[in-house]
């Protein structure tokens, strides 16, 4: 088989994959991937609840915070500093809001 076949059987080969794959999990009734029925609606309540807590005027903010400079990768900068500590900050939130919708 010569290059040019070779490549466009891969090729189609890669674009059925994924139908394929979709139409098969659609044929089993699973839910979500890599969870039994029971733990998708659980899943699927906690992944709500964390969607419900996020607020569009602090994520915005935090845009404006980390784009507010340009982005100079250097020593003498110290943006990478104050990037990591704006990153910090929101991550801690990040893991109290978790903390608080898993009940821990």
């Amino acid at each position: 088989m010569d290059y040019q076949v070779r490549r466009s059987c891969v090729l189609v080969a890669s674009a059925l994959l994924p139908i394929l794959a979709a139409a098969a999990s659609a044929a089993t009734g699973a839910g979500m991937f890599g969870f039994t029925p029971e733990q998708a609606g659980a899943q699927q309540t906690l992944e709500s609840r964390f969607d419900a807590e996020l607020n569009a005027g602090e994520m915005r903010g935090w845009l404006k915070t980390l784009s507010s400079e340009p982005n100079q990768w250097d020593v003498a900068n110290d943006y990478i500093g104050v990037t990591a500590a704006a990153l910090s900050g929101y991550c801690d939130r990040l893991d109290r809001a978790t903390r608080v919708l898993k009940g821990s």
